[in-house]
């Protein structure tokens, strides 16, 4: 879970992918977003990124509801990695 980043706005986590997971995966190519509503403990894959060299699981770093997920990334997965902290954030996790 080291590859992640999580940023904290009051019982709300917003979760993206670190500078140094996205140059180890290039160019990003399909992002599957976990599901809205599920219940996740922390360590739990949640959906997948894919790119031109691997897949890597999503791991959720704090337990909760996942409450929102990106659906920008669902037609343009390259936003991880043009806008990472801006539009490029994967899901958003209500901190249980």
């Amino acid at each position: 879970m080291e590859n992640f980043w999580t940023k904290i706005d009051g019982e709300i986590a917003i979760v993206g992918i670190t500078e140094y997971a996205q140059g180890m995966l290039g160019e990003i190519t399909f992002v599957e977003l976990p599901e809205v509503g599920k219940i996740v403990k922390t360590g739990e894959e949640i959906g997948s990124i894919e790119s031109l060299k691997a897949i890597s699981p999503l791991l959720t770093p704090v337990d909760g509801e996942i409450v929102e997920v990106n659906a920008k990334l669902e037609k343009k997965p390259e936003l991880i990695n043009d806008k990472p902290l801006t539009d490029g954030w994967i899901w958003k996790v209500k901190i249980k």
